[in-house]
């Protein structure tokens, strides 16, 4: 899939800048995808069973996308796409809106995956909190 290099914007961007995707973009809601390290992605052996999913750790920072409900205007939250065992995959269409709505420096956040299970962990990542919208 082909990277959208809007995203490269966030550590320099103001609070309340925005921007439209260009390609879909894919989100886990999955415990697995966080360590006190940062996110890590899954990776699915496509030729074998499903049920062996690795989780790759990534060089980067972490987004939080902030959920409200539809407008006017339009939705604003992802789409659950796939719910396993294993990962709770969401996404977003191209051309949807992003906003930077706050800025968390590293290990002053912690995780909250409100599934029912209370450990929590600070994170060594910064943390973009953006809100979306699409039509």
């Amino acid at each position: 899939r082909r990277a959208d290099d809007a995203w490269a914007q966030l550590p320099s961007a103001p609070l309340g800048f925005s921007f439209e995707t260009v390609t879909p973009v894919e989100a886990s809601a999955s415990r697995a995808c966080l360590t006190p390290s940062g996110f890590c992605a899954p990776i699915i052996d496509v030729k074998g069973d499903s049920d062996d999913v690795q989780y790759q750790p990534q060089d980067s920072d972490v987004v939080c996308f902030r959920s409200r409900p539809p407008d006017a205007s339009g939705f604003r939250s992802l789409v659950r796409t796939a719910a396993t065992k294993h990962e709770q995959q969401y996404d977003l269409p191209p051309l949807s809106k992003i906003t930077l709505i706050q800025v968390i420096e590293p290990l002053k956040w912690k995780t909250d995956f409100r599934d029912g299970d209370d450990r929590q962990f600070a994170v060594n990542r910064r943390l973009y909190v953006v809100e979306v919208s699409f039509i």
